[in-house]
């Protein structure tokens, strides 16, 4: 039975979503907003732009504003979605998260809803050019590590050529050394890990395309990419991601690229494996 969720929602993001992505990029007044945005969500449909201004104690031009930062075209756009919002909320079933069965489906229901900044032709777009790509590079440091290990296994078992070294100087020496037919791959969940981007940095000077997976708008990495995939925290502020590391969507994602990757490149594929088979077999004891 399939359990798929429709297919607009991948183009629809909630304000849950936009707000999350959009975090480190609201100045204070924005902020004072988003606080009431968050605080009066089942109310917004029948709130006023100087309702709003009124509960954050900022003016309506800055409720309109943040609006627009969040990617709506304005307050009345976002109290209709907010309906939208309300309803998907309500339909799903609440359990309690003081429970561990509980808390794990809190978080596959946070990584449902990380998957809601993502935009399908983007997302075709790198599996395109991860195809083409003669090297990957795949440059992922401090908590986001765990993620480029798995794209890299993930790739390698697909017969791609993949560098990812574990030094930092190894890694920007590589980024350097890339050329026009090579990609490289960077994962930062804030956006502003300093490595990552000197590396993309040098990527980029050397001709390679550059991609990355991150959970923010507005970050130097976005603006250092050509391309960048969004998939929110379950949090609001990406200082928060120390008591709560969690990289679940940035995975799920990892794994998605791979499966249509997987699909792209057909026989191929299927012909690596069948090799990658072979060595695995041979370290499997009786």
């Amino acid at each position: 039975m399939s359990t798929a969720r429709p297919s607009n929602r991948a183009s629809a993001p909630t304000l849950a979503s936009r707000l999350a992505a959009a975090a480190p990029t609201l100045g204070p007044a924005e902020e004072q907003v988003a606080r009431v945005l968050v605080s009066h969500a089942e109310e917004l449909p029948e709130l006023s732009t100087a309702q709003v201004a009124e509960l954050s104690g900022t003016s309506r031009a800055s409720v309109v504003r943040t609006c627009q930062r969040l990617g709506y075209t304005g307050f009345q756009q976002l109290r209709v979605l907010a309906v939208r919002d309300a309803a998907g909320e309500r339909g799903g079933a609440q359990e309690s998260p003081d429970t561990v069965i509980g808390a794990a489906r809190a978080l596959a229901e946070q990584t449902v809803q990380a998957t809601d900044m993502l935009q399908e032709e983007p997302l075709q777009s790198t599996v395109a050019e991860l195809a083409a790509a003669r090297r990957v590079l795949v440059v992922a440091g401090g908590l986001s590590a765990s993620v480029g290990a798995a794209l890299s296994a993930r790739l390698l078992r697909l017969g791609l050529t993949v560098i990812s070294p574990a030094d930092p100087l190894d890694a920007e020496i590589a980024a350097a050394a890339l050329g026009p037919e090579d990609l490289c791959m960077a994962i930062s969940a804030s956006g502003v890990n300093a490595q990552t981007l000197r590396c993309v940095r040098a990527a980029a000077g050397a001709g390679a395309r550059t991609i990355a997976l991150t959970a923010f708008l507005g970050t130097p990495l976005e603006q250092a990419v050509g391309r960048t995939h969004i998939t929110p925290l379950p949090h609001r502020h990406y200082q928060d991601e120390f008591h709560s590391p969690s990289r679940l969507a940035q995975h799920a994602l990892v794994e998605a690229l791979g499966g249509a990757l997987e699909l792209r490149l057909g026989e191929g594929a299927g012909a690596v494996q069948d090799r990658i088979l072979e060595v695995v077999s041979g370290h499997v004891d009786e």
